[in-house]
């Protein structure tokens, strides 16, 4: 992964975090949502921050508008996929997680290679006797939840070190904390409270990799631990409900055998672009380009006038998700390597497209046709 890519999660978490006061006077506004996002990182950012290491990075962002339920929070490409059928409903009862009548349950989920969303129902009798107090739950974090699927792959792992060696020695299973592999994934986590009944709560969880998750076809869910965080934020108020929570869940055929489309060049008006894929997924249409690089101090793209047209003139700009992929990548003998995700998926995708990149303030068009 490039620096740059750090650099800017870097600032966006300091940003965030300089907001935090005008976040917290502005949360008693009706129908504000608070969303999470934890990276565990485990890299070093070369340039000006050449001696810090991000071990985990927690940024708070809110957002006033009501989220859209088939977006889920991620943005347009998730939007038409959920709108299309890929998410799955397991049809899971409540299983108990405490003694105190504290129950949860999996409503849906989607898996693809960037993203696995869940929607939880979290239930609990302290919530119907009053004891909590439902309108006053801003967030929930699930503290130590570990996923892993069939192959033992670790999906996720909340930022526990203790949990996880002691679930790794529940499960016979040779990984260390915070020492990732292909087999042991390094996710982001945006998290925020979708819906509130009478006595229940929805949480969505939004898991995603700058990697590819694996075609798992089960996955096993433990959690032990819960937090529940409470209005007024500014007092730091929490609730914590210790269990145990086991659940299992199957990855439908549609997730686990996912494919792309896949596209070739037909025309570039630049030919020192070299275009080294074009897909089309379930959730998204994903470019890379090697281009050479002119300056520096300049975006080599300038991705809000950037966008993917298909063969009825729908037009799809860059996601803004972020779960989405994306790189921009300085390499040797002054090219740079160019990621990114547009809107478009292969629900809306047609044989032929049109690229259109505003590289360096002037417009670069590439033609593409689906490989049969």
């Amino acid at each position: 992964m490039d620096n740059n890519y750090y650099m800017e999660k870097l600032e966006m978490e300091i940003a965030m975090y300089n907001a935090k006061e005008d976040i917290k006077n502005n949360y008693l506004q009706k129908n504000n949502k608070k969303r999470r996002n934890v990276f565990i990182k485990k890299k070093v950012i070369a340039t000006a921050c050449a001696s810090l290491v991000l071990v985990s990075g927690i940024a708070l962002a809110m957002n006033n508008k009501k989220l859209n339920n088939y977006d889920r929070g991620l943005g347009q490409g998730i939007e038409t996929a959920v709108e299309n059928g890929y998410i799955v409903n397991p049809e899971m009862d409540f299983i108990s997680f405490d003694n105190k009548g504290t129950k949860i349950k999996i409503d849906d989920f989607l898996m693809d290679d960037h993203n696995l969303s869940i929607k939880f129902t979290i239930e609990s009798d302290e919530i119907l006797n009053d004891t909590i107090d439902i309108e006053k739950i801003c967030d929930i974090e699930l503290n130590d939840l570990i996923i892993r699927d069939e192959e033992n792959r670790i999906i996720y792992a909340a930022p526990s070190s203790d949990r996880f060696k002691e679930y790794c020695i529940e499960n016979n299973l040779n990984y260390e904390f915070a020492k990732f592999n292909e087999n042991y994934m390094n996710d982001g986590l945006n998290a925020y409270i979708d819906n509130k009944s009478d006595k229940s709560v929805n949480l969505i969880y939004n898991i995603y990799t700058k990697d590819n998750f694996p075609k798992s076809k089960k996955l096993y869910f433990s959690l032990k631990t819960l937090t529940l965080h409470m209005m007024p934020i500014e007092q730091d108020n929490t609730t914590k409900l210790t269990g145990e929570w086991y659940a299992e869940v199957d990855i439908p055929e549609n997730m686990y055998n996912r494919t792309v489309e896949s596209y070739k060049v037909v025309d570039c008006d630049n030919k020192d672009f070299n275009v080294y894929t074009a897909i089309a997924t379930d959730t998204g249409f994903e470019i890379g380009i090697i281009m050479p690089e002119k300056d520096k101090n300049e975006s080599v793209i300038n991705t809000y006038n950037s966008y993917v047209e298909n063969e009825n003139g729908e037009r799809f700009n860059c996601s803004s998700s972020v779960s989405r992929k994306v790189e921009t990548d300085y390499i040797e003998q002054n090219k740079c390597k160019f990621y990114e995700t547009f809107k478009m998926t292969k629900y809306n995708s047609t044989d032929k497209l049109k690229v259109v990149l505003n590289y360096y303030g002037k417009s670069v068009t590439i033609l593409l046709e689906k490989v049969k």
